[in-house]
């Protein structure tokens, strides 16, 4: 088969073994591990209704270094120590797993392992984002019914190198008692929903676990091709990071937000559910940001109905910024555009209506503005309110929307059209030659018709329109 003593193991459940008082060896009722070169990874693997005469219901090790990811041990049962797990010499790592309902007519229900202390003493165990729970052995109830881990302490020899560490953190120990293993670790209730140790809503194993502590996805389990990712997968295969961290134990908790009796990630992957944002939670069921201050939260102001979302920003409209709907409509400029009730001729997200000329033709925008090139004037028709682009000057020019601040300017020739500036400073000029039609004099901001050739001075703050 190829397989050799660093196999891959994934999904398998070992089930009903018996190392019984006759057989050739009586413990590791399910799987044995024995030699400093046996290092087999088990991948979402069920080891369950196990038994063994003496040490280890499930799992024995000896001097082997086994990984166990997102592993299920449980119902297994052994006359001596570790009615789940024995695992006394080895670097046997154990990466969330769930441990429960074994039993031990010895120590340690759940695990039996010892800690090894002193130069010539082998590797220890390690445990990341694990569950023990609901496992039993000969003594009173207590923390060593789930982990039994005495001292062990072996003499120093020369040269012999100090053993690999115990490490017990992130995990959930029935009856802890606030110390082993250290702070990170926890005595609250996973709350746990059947003989697997399926977390239920609340478990203090939601989000508990490092996601830091998951092993590489060397094997690419998720055939996705990325094999530097942290372990991708549950026990039941599903994510196996959802929410801030990844859960303690085998399973991602299976959120059912809304109650339907499907998980949230079979609603979202099968459109039932929208996730707007993508972060694995159906909108109806997100509850964080309100901004309307409705006491609905947005996503599910929009789900429902109450509030649109026209750009599908996960935002309700009504909370976008005045400046996003600049003609005031009630509609998004972005989807007033999108959707062709207002034009954007030049292309700039920002409705024609609001801008003065979008397509510089020389004329004001309005909703039915035509698009098309820049009006041509000429010396004698002009349109109303037609303009060019920009004034020719003699000396100094006065350019389309440009200000003269003071009165005293060379004098300027106006190209025929009309040039529109806005100076409170500029100073009122005398009509000559042909009388305004609407009066003797220019006032400052004011219109007055005149024939091209007196129109020699322009103030800005004036509009001058030659025949």
């Amino acid at each position: 088969s190829g397989a050799d003593a660093t196999a891959l193991l994934e999904y398998v459940e070992v089930r009903d073994g018996n190392a019984r008082v006759n057989a050739l060896k009586q413990y590791g009722g399910g799987v044995l591990i024995e030699g400093a070169g046996s290092a087999p990874v088990l991948s979402g693997c069920t080891l369950r209704n196990n038994q063994a005469y003496d040490f280890g219901g499930a799992l024995y090790n000896d001097l082997g270094q086994p990984t166990l990811i997102n592993c299920v041990v449980r119902d297994n049962v052994c006359s001596g120590d570790g009615g789940g797990v024995y695992s006394v010499r080895g670097a046997a790592r154990f990466i969330n797993c769930t441990i429960v309902g074994n039993t031990a007519g010895g120590a340690g229900g759940g695990v039996f392992t010892r800690l090894n202390d002193g130069s010539s003493c082998p590797d220890n165990a390690v445990f990341h984002n694990c569950v023990l729970w609901g496992n039993g052995d000969a003594a009173p109830v207590d923390q060593a019914d789930q982990i039994a881990a005495p001292l062990n302490f072996c003499p120093p020899e020369r040269n012999a190198l100090a053993p690999a560490p115990f490490v017990l953190e992130h995990s959930i120990i029935e009856a802890w008692d606030g110390v082993f293993g250290g702070p990170t670790n926890s005595g609250d209730d996973p709350l746990l929903v059947d003989g697997d140790g399926h977390p239920g809503p609340g478990s203090a194993a939601i989000d508990f676990g490092v996601s830091a502590a998951l092993p590489p996805d060397v094997f690419d389990v998720d055939s996705d091709g990325v094999t530097a990712e942290g372990w991708p997968l549950d026990r039941d295969g599903h994510a196996r990071v959802v929410g801030a961290a990844v859960d303690a134990g085998a399973f991602e908790f299976a959120f059912d937000c809304n109650g339907n009796g499907v998980t949230d990630e079979v609603d979202i992957a099968g459109g039932t559910s929208v996730d707007c944002d993508s972060n694995g939670i159906p909108d109806e069921c997100d509850t964080q940001a309100d901004c309307n201050t409705n006491g609905i939260a947005d996503r599910i102001d929009i789900a429902g109905g109450t509030s649109r979302d026209c750009n599908a920003d996960c935002v309700p409209d009504e909370c976008a910024p005045p400046a996003a709907d600049c003609d005031g409509n009630g509609t998004l400029d972005i989807c007033d555009i999108a959707a062709g009730t207002s034009p954007d001729c030049n292309g700039n997200l920002l409705p024609d209506v609001c801008e003065s000329d979008c397509n510089d033709d020389g004329r004001p925008t309005t909703a039915t503005s035509p698009r098309g090139p820049a009006a041509t004037a000429t010396p004698t028709a002009f349109r109303t309110n037609a303009r060019i682009p920009r004034a020719t000057a003699t000396a100094t020019s006065c350019p389309m929307g440009a200000s003269w601040r003071r009165a005293a300017r060379s004098t300027a020739t106006a190209t025929p059209g009309w040039t529109r500036a806005i100076s409170p400073a500029a100073a009122p000029a005398t009509a000559t030659a042909t009388a305004c039609r609407t009066g003797a004099s220019w006032p400052n901001g004011s219109s007055c018709w005149k024939t091209r050739t007196s129109a020699r001075r322009a103030p800005c703050g004036g509009l001058i329109r030659s025949r």
